[in-house]
């Protein structure tokens, strides 16, 4: 008799520590849990450190004729000239922006591609969580454009989507784990922030 009670309280014990406490799927908003839905695909382009489809900032853009399209940017009140970058198959891939000190050289390398991964492996449409474990030290910056900010590292700036802070300087646990970025960044090594266009 007491064989059958002792399994029985030890499967009841099993059962409890076993299963999960929460109920709410890992993926909800409310487990705090975030899983990324691209897929772990080998990208079709890298960026590595400051280089990105043989474009490198402060190389002159006739060096690179073959791989950009001039092209016009209206934002707000102005129009900028942007180059926009054309990928294997023709594709608009990101764009160009020429540099602030002489209007010949590449100036901020704007990728817009998810088929592009930097050397942590971070895309456009990734989560901010998936970035803080690729570059634990970002630093989260509002821009002086109202409705924009981006995550920093040391030559990248990660344009986050649908996020926006009145502050300049954000504390990275302020911003929901789930932000997608829209945009990775190779700045131009003379700024300290992308150009806001």
């Amino acid at each position: 008799m007491r064989a059958p009670l002792f399994t029985s309280l030890v499967s009841l014990f099993l059962f409890f520590t076993c299963t999960n406490p929460d109920p709410r799927p890992a993926n909800s908003p409310e487990s705090g849990i975030v899983v990324d839905s691209i897929e772990a695909e080998p990208p079709q382009y890298v960026i590595r450190q400051n280089r990105f489809y043989h474009l490198v900032a402060g190389e002159p853009l006739a060096d690179a004729a073959d791989r950009l399209e001039r092209g016009t940017m209206n934002e707000g009140e102005g129009s900028y000239t942007v180059y926009d970058i054309l990928g294997d198959d023709g594709e608009r891939i990101g764009f160009v922006v020429p540099s602030v000190t002489d209007s010949m050289l590449i100036g901020d390398i704007h990728v817009t591609t998810p088929t592009a991964a930097t050397e942590g492996d971070i895309r456009v449409g990734h989560t901010f969580a998936r970035l803080r474990i690729a570059y634990p030290n970002v630093e989260v910056r509002a821009s002086e454009i109202a409705g924009r900010t981006y995550a920093y590292t040391k030559n990248k700036a990660f344009r986050l989507a649908d996020f926006s802070f009145s502050q300049q300087q954000i504390d990275k646990e302020e911003v929901p784990a789930g932000t997608r970025i829209s945009e990775i960044i190779i700045m131009d090594q003379v700024r300290t922030a992308p150009l806001e266009i």
